[in-house]
């Protein structure tokens, strides 16, 4: 546009493309190879500036559900927790399903909008410590995603997540942040476990003495 502009108004003959003088034309390939040159760098500039905008959101988010979920007293506080912020991350419907104590999956809690869950399917997923669902090789035309939590070994829960946009869980980054989100639930509702283990250790000793 520029080199065009600039041969239309200062090079003989004026406003004509015509050329009179050849050597102008290493000025006009000149201008036009610096042109692309800055235009790939701005791009490469705004594409970096965009990376480190939606790291430092995906920071932010992470940091806000840890303080959240470190005050959390309960399994269903959490899962409230958990489930309000997975929501409004992903513009999804979501629901935590946890092991009681028969290690069964019940219900502890949804967001706004619950959403159904295939039991056989969240099951499935504990026993082989798996994802399935939408961008998972297992029943990937699932409108959902089902996230197993573990911590170690010790099988915690099943995350669902419905988004309202299916494109939104087959970006990668953002299926990193979901499996991060998963660790910090999982963290949290094994401190609850283990303070619970703990507490009714602690009355078998009191009750034997």
């Amino acid at each position: 546009l520029y080199v065009g502009i600039f041969d239309f108004f200062f090079v003989d003959p004026h406003f004509s493309f015509a050329v009179s003088d050849v050597q102008y034309l290493v000025t006009f390939a000149v201008m036009l190879g610096v042109g692309m040159l800055i235009g790939q760098l701005t791009a490469g500039v705004r594409y970096q500036a965009r990376i480190a905008q939606y790291r430092e959101q995906r920071s932010r988010q992470l940091f806000e559900l840890a303080k959240a979920l470190s005050g959390a007293v309960s399994v269903n506080e959490i899962a409230t927790i958990s489930c309000d912020f997975v929501a409004r991350s992903f513009h999804a419907r979501t629901q935590l399903l946890v092991l009681d104590a028969d290690q069964q999956l019940q219900e502890g809690g949804s967001g706004n909008e619950r959403c159904g869950v295939d039991r056989a399917v969240a099951q499935w997923c504990l026993d082989h410590k798996a994802p399935a669902g939408l961008g998972s090789d297992t029943l990937p035309a699932l409108t959902q995603r089902l996230l197993p939590l573990f911590s170690g070994n010790l099988g915690l829960g099943v995350l669902v997540v419905e988004p309202a946009n299916l494109r939104l869980l087959m970006i990668p980054e953002q299926l990193r942040l979901l499996d991060l989100y998963g660790v910090l639930i999982s963290i949290a509702l094994e401190r609850i476990v283990l303070g619970q283990e703990a507490e009714q250790a602690q009355l078998k000793v009191e009750s034997e003495r």
